[in-house]
């Protein structure tokens, strides 16, 4: 059970990595360990991906990354 929760937030991870690459952007092995627990904590990373692509996650306060 363990192995497969955490192969989930690898995946998820990854995806991270792919969406920031694809869109330009560098993700600091810091943020890295970041997103893992978020992952772990809130499932896949929908709004997370949006977010590093360029979009707005729809969470009030949350800049999109092309405004900052």
């Amino acid at each position: 059970m363990d192995a497969d929760i955490l192969a989930g937030v690898f995946a998820g991870v990854d995806q991270c990595i792919g969406a920031a690459s694809t869109a330009g952007r560098h993700i600091d092995p810091k943020a890295l360990i970041y997103m893992a627990m978020w992952i772990n904590m809130s499932g896949p990373p929908d709004k997370l991906l949006v977010w590093l692509r360029g979009g707005d996650p729809g969470m009030p306060g949350v800049p999109t990354l092309a405004e900052r």
